[in-house]
């Protein structure tokens, strides 16, 4: 019995009588020792399958967490797949991790993609049985539990293989850290995702909290970006959960319902927020409105969580302290992660140093704080030679009333412009005025001088954005490419001349001193 596994038996155990999971906004509810009963007659049958690795695709709910955790009791390797992948994404994952049999809610999906499912009932779960026509063999790293698939810049999601020494080393170090109170937990994030699965699932049940899993949609949630913000706001106030997991985009949401005259649940004492960088800004904003707001930091090859700012320990700007179970250093502005990295990438033929270059640029304070500041691949540099980082403006973009998302331009160009993807019912007058108030307050180098709405939403289904919601920038410079074009055709000469003439003022002060 692996450590993790242990861990989370003795609390099922301790608290037998307490509710464990819940659904339906409560209405369904599982206690402890019942989930300690069903996903133990659960790995029993998994045992029986020798099915190595096993497939999880399905919605949010006790079932996800119920065939995740038989999984890890049996150290069967599982490969959660995102209900919001394409099929040619899934196809990609299954094949890639050489994958036996799937376990899914949804097999009309499968169906159409020409596999055969088995309609049986597991352990008193909805779940069906899938069994793969075309089994192949595919080497995996020793002591692969987990493969969490990621996109990669090719568009196929890339396979994390993790071992359940590291998946516990990152959940005890987020158990060590917080020091927060948490009884009632809502998951908002898809179960697929790494970042839910152990900071929210797997720390909440090593402390015996109450679960709750609603099925995304009944959140509000749909695909990877789709929100109905009233909805949402009524399932947290409904809930009343004491802690979440938000990307930037829910952050939006909650900070929209306050400045409509939503209250947050008096419950709410933990708000951790990832996925992407975060404006300074808008944390204050959260600050101010009185939502407990944390940023943090992780990545897939590091098992999730890098680094927490908490209530106890907490620098707004930075992502937080590194937490203790790792270190980080900075080579060349590049931030490098020592200790507790991935086992490798499915198809990998050699496994990783013990160290992973992230390809994030950053640097760590004399406290110990680490900064995030953008990414080393995304860097633009415009044609008077600045080099900026396109996430940041993006994250300055995204406090801005009516714009949901945006992608930053400017390789090569005298200044910076941006696509955007504008609220319904917002004026292009309205976006001008913000734009020009948030011009006010950058640099000349970084001003947006000129943008343009996109023709649809950015998604994964349409490829531009990644499976944890990240800008596949290539792809969306090759499709707007012509939108681009035409924000450049015509100079925009008084700011960028300004911004020449402090580039060479700057130059001119740093040969005099």
């Amino acid at each position: 019995m692996n450590l993790l596994w242990s861990r989370i038996r003795k609390s099922a155990l301790a608290n037998s009588h307490r509710v464990a999971l819940a659904a339906k906004f409560g209405r369904e509810q599982m206690k402890y020792g019942e989930l300690l009963a069903q996903v133990e007659r659960l790995s029993a049958e998994i045992s029986a399958m020798e099915a190595n690795p096993l497939a999880l695709c399905c919605d949010n709910g006790p079932d996800w967490v119920i065939a995740d955790l038989a999984c890890l009791a049996v150290d069967q390797c599982i490969v959660p797949l995102p209900t919001f992948f394409t099929t040619s994404q899934i196809k990609h994952a299954l094949t890639d991790a050489g994958v036996i049999q799937v376990l899914t809610d949804n097999p009309a999906l499968f169906e159409t993609m020409g596999y055969a499912v088995s309609p049986c009932q597991l352990a008193g779960t909805d779940l069906y049985l899938l069994e793969c026509a075309q089994k192949s063999s595919v080497a995996l790293p020793e002591g692969t539990q987990k493969i969490t698939y990621t996109s990669g810049s090719t568009g196929n999601p890339k396979g994390v293989c993790l071992g359940v020494q590291q998946v516990f080393a990152v959940t005890s170090a987020i158990d060590a850290v917080l020091n927060e109170s948490i009884s009632r937990h809502l998951s908002v994030l898809p179960l697929s995702t790494l970042l839910e699965n152990i900071a929210g699932v797997y720390m909440g049940l090593l402390r015996g909290a109450e679960i709750h899993v609603p099925e995304l949609d009944e959140l509000g949630l749909s695909g990877s970006s789709g929100i109905d913000p009233g909805q949402f706001l009524r399932a947290v106030e409904g809930i009343r959960p004491d802690s979440l997991i938000l990307v930037p985009a829910l952050l939006n949401v909650l900070l929209g319902g306050v400045a409509q005259g939503w209250q947050a649940p008096e419950s709410l004492k933990f708000v951790a927020i990832g996925g992407g960088k975060v404006s300074p800004a808008l944390i204050n904003q959260a600050m101010h409105a009185g939502l407990p707001v944390f940023e943090g930091y992780g990545l897939s090859e590091c098992a999730s969580v890098v680094s927490l700012n908490t209530a106890e320990v907490n620098r707004p700007g930075s992502v937080g302290q590194v937490l203790p179970h790792i270190k980080v250093e900075i080579d060349e502005g590049e931030i490098v992660i020592h200790g507790n990295t991935f086992l490798g990438y499915c198809g990998q033929d050699a496994p990783p140093a013990r160290q992973f270059r992230t390809g994030d640029l950053g640097y760590l304070d004399a406290s110990g704080f680490l900064y995030v500041t953008g990414r080393k691949k995304d860097v633009l540099i415009t044609s008077f030679g600045r080099n900026i980082s396109p996430e940041w403006i993006e994250a300055e973009l995204s406090r801005l009333s009516g714009i949901r998302m945006s992608m930053v331009v400017g390789e090569g160009r005298p200044f910076c412009a941006a696509l955007l993807m504008v609220s319904p019912g917002v004026s292009d007058a309205s976006i001008a005025a913000a734009l020009q108030h948030l011009n006010r307050q950058l640099p000349d180098y970084a001003m947006i001088l000129r943008w343009c709405r996109t023709g649809e939403d950015f998604s994964v289904a349409n490829g531009a954005l990644t499976s944890n919601g990240r800008l596949r920038r290539s792809i969306i410079n090759q499709i707007y490419f012509e939108q681009i074009d035409a924000l450049y055709l015509e100079p925009v000469a008084e700011p960028v001349a300004q911004g020449r003439q402090s580039q060479i003022q700057h130059m001119e002060q740093e040969e005099v001193s």
